[in-house]
């Protein structure tokens, strides 16, 4: 089958029979039984009240509810994500994007997860642009942001570093974690690949490094300096 690139190959291929599918499909059902598990139960909550549980307790159901229907549908959207970049019909739509407002959008879009972790930013200028899709560059920092927070020590900061580099520029984020070992620097960037405790459908990798490409840039993994993992990508930078 010709392909025009090379890419990975398309989800039919190469994956040793129909096992490892239904395994995925196993992974992706757990992980939307929980979040529909935690809805079902404030719902079914509040309904045994007949309307008389308190607001204040009726609000904290309400945000229960919102921050899973909100997981859920991040697990949709990378899942769409990948058939998109499987086929290559990912459609972008590239314009001029702040640094500054692309580090703030993605910080601010994943501050849930990222809890007691503090973030610092270092090297987001004001003027400094790239020419991207806004929406699919700040997924791809969400991406590694949630990354950083998932496999560091509750609390740990967490560091984004943007500098221009050879007429691109550099988005890497640095963590206090175990890091990634150098033999697997590579496959980390695969799909369905799922470290630590095996949660997750293992996807954050493959789209940053999926929607970079996209994008004109490309992605990496490294270590940083004193321990952790140091994850890294490229957009084009603008003029």
């Amino acid at each position: 089958m010709n392909r025009a690139d090379n890419g990975p190959p398309p989800l039919g291929e190469g994956r040793g029979g129909g096992a490892p599918y239904l395994e995925l499909i196993s992974v992706i059902g757990h992980e939307l039984r929980r979040p529909l598990t935690v809805i079902r139960g404030a719902a079914t909550l509040m309904l045994d009240m007949d309307g008389k549980m308190p607001a204040r307790n009726a609000l904290e159901m309400l945000r229960m509810i919102d921050v899973n229907v909100e997981d859920m549908s991040d697990l949709i959207e990378d899942l769409l994500l990948m058939v998109h970049l499987e086929a290559r019909d990912l459609q972008l739509f590239t314009e001029p994007v702040e640094v500054a407002d692309l580090v703030a959008g993605a910080v601010d879009g994943e501050r849930r997860h990222l809890g007691e972790h503090s973030v610092t930013v270092l090297g987001a200028a004001p003027g400094l642009a790239v020419d991207a899709d806004r929406g699919r560059a700040i997924r791809a920092l969400r991406c590694l942001l949630g990354n950083a927070a998932r496999f560091s020590p509750a609390g740990s900061p967490v560091e984004v570093s943007v500098r221009p580099q050879n007429g691109a520029v550099r988005f890497e984020v640095l963590d206090r974690g175990p890091g990634i070992p150098a033999a697997e620097r590579e496959t980390a960037f695969e799909r369905f690949q799922r470290a630590g405790d095996g949660a997750g459908l293992g996807l954050g990798l493959y789209l940053v490094r999926g929607l970079a490409r996209a994008m004109g840039g490309e992605a990496g993994a490294g270590s940083r300096k004193g321990g952790g993992a140091a994850v890294w990508f490229t957009l084009n930078r603008r003029g």
